[in-house]
C-alpha cells in the first residue's frame, strides 16, 4: 500500500528496476513511510516496556519523550538506513531479557525477546552482539540464585541451558522465516552476510571520517564517545548525570549482588549494555556515528530514571497552592536556552 505509483507490482521487479542515480523523487515518501510508522509505534511500546521494567510510569513517559524528541534519532528514522531498525529491535529484545532474567517475567517475554533479536539480526549483522549479552544475563541470574541460596543444582542448570537454546532457536527461526533467501540457499546467504560484514568492518571508510578537524581513516577510540556527546540532547546528558550521582555510588559500593534492588541491577545492565556495545563497535576499523544508535534508547531510559528521581527532590512555592519541582524549572531553562 506504500508502493509508489510508478513502481512495478512485484518486489523482485522493483529491486531490479529501481534507480538510485538519478533517484525518482516519487519513491522517497512511500519508501520512508513504513519506517516512520514503525518508529512511532516503537515509542509507544518503549513507554510500556520501560514503565513495566522499573514499575514506574513516569520513567516510561520521560524515556519515550526523550527518544521521540531526539533529533538524531528522528533524522535516522526518516531515512532508509537500517541502523534505526536495528536499534528498535535490539531494545525490544533487551528489555524483555532484563525482565525475564532479573525480575522473573514469564517465558513468553523470553520468546518475544528472541523474535525481536531475530528481526534485529535481519536489520544489521552487528546485532549479533545480543547473543553474548543474553548469555551474560543468564549467568547473572545463576549467580544471583547461588548467592541467595536458591540454586537448585541440575534443575536450574537445565533451565539455564534450555532457555538459552530456546532463545537462540526462536531467534534463528525468525531470521529463517522472515528472509525468503534463507529458504533457498541458507548457507550461501549467511556466508555472504557475515563475510561482507567482516570485510566492511575490517576496512576503514574509503572517503574517511571527519572527526575533530581533519578527515581521517582511523578516528580512534574516542570517536564514539565524542560523537554521542555531540549528537545527544542536553536533557539526556543531564538525566544521566543525575542518575549517576544518585546510583553509581551504590553500584560501586561493596554490596552483595543479591542485596541490590532489581531496579538498580537493571539500570546497571543498561549502562553495561551501552558500554559493551561501544567497545564492540570501536574494535572495527570502519566507524560512523549512526552505528551507535542502538544505545540511544537504553541511555534515554537511564536518563529518564535520573530525571524522575530528581523530580522527587522538590520544594514548595506558596503561590496559589501549587508545588513547583526542580525538574520542571530545569527543563524550562533548557528549553529556553536551546
Amino acid at each position: 500500500w506504500t508502493r509508489p505509483p510508478s513502481a512495478p507490482d512485484d518486489l523482485l521487479s522493483f529491486v531490479r528496476q529501481v534507480s538510485s542515480a538519478p533517484l525518482d523523487v516519487t519513491y522517497i515518501a512511500p519508501m520512508r513511510l513504513p519506517t516512520v510508522l514503525l518508529i512511532s509505534i516503537f515509542v509507544v511500546i518503549l513507554y510500556a516496556l520501560v514503565s513495566r521494567l522499573f514499575d514506574d510510569r513516569r520513567v516510561g513517559v520521560v524515556a519515550a519523550l526523550l527518544v521521540a524528541l531526539d533529533p538524531f534519532h528522528i533524522g535516522l528514522s526518516r531515512t532508509l538506513h537500517q541502523d534505526v531498525l536495528q536499534s528498535t529491535f535490539m531494545f525490544l529484545s533487551l528489555v524483555p531479557l532484563l525482565g525475564y532474567w532479573l525480575k522473573g517475567w514469564s517465558r513468553g517475554w523470553l520468546l518475544l525477546s528472541a523474535v525481536a533479536a531475530g528481526l534485529a539480526l535481519l536489520s544489521k549483522a552487528s546485532a549479533v552482539f545480543l547473543i553474548p549479552f543474553c548469555g551474560l544475563l543468564g549467568l547473572t541470574w545463576a549467580v544471583l540464585r547461588w548467592h541467595r541460596q536458591e540454586w537448585k543444582g541440575w534443575s536450574d542448570l537445565g533451565r539455564l541451558v534450555a532457555d538459552g537454546l530456546l532463545w537462540g532457536v526462536v531467534a534463528g527461526l525468525t531470521v529463517f522465516l522472515v528472509w525468503p533467501a534463507m529458504w533457498v540457499t541458507p548457507l550461501r546467504v549467511l556466508k555472504a552476510v557475515f563475510g561482507l560484514s567482516y570485510y566492511y568492518l575490517s576496512q576503514a571508510d574509503g572517503e574517511g571520517v571527519f572527526f575533530m578537524g581533519p578527515v581521517t581513516q582511523n578516528p580512534g577510540p574516542l570517536f564514539y564517545p565524542i560523537t554521542w556527546l555531540l549528537r545527544t540532547t542536553p536533557l539526556v546528558v543531564l538525566g544521566l548525570l543525575m542518575w549517576a550521582g544518585s546510583s553509581l555510588p551504590s553500584l560501586l559500593r561493596k554490596r552483595r549482588p543479591e542485596n541490590r534492588s532489581p531496579a538498580r541491577l537493571i539500570a546497571g545492565f543498561l549502562l553495561l549494555y551501552s558500554l559493551l556495545f561501544v567497545t564492540f563497535l570501536t574494535l572495527a576499523d570502519k566507524k560512523q556515528d549512526r552505528y551507535l544508535v542502538p544505545i540511544y534508547p537504553a541511555l534515554a531510559a537511564l536518563a529518564a530514571l535520573g530525571l524522575v528521581r530528581a523530580s522527587t527532590i522538590s520544594f514548595r512555592v506558596r503561590r496559589d497552592g501549587h508545588r513547583v519541582s526542580i525538574l520542571l524549572a530545569v527543563i524550562i531553562l533548557i528549553i529556553l536556552l536551546f
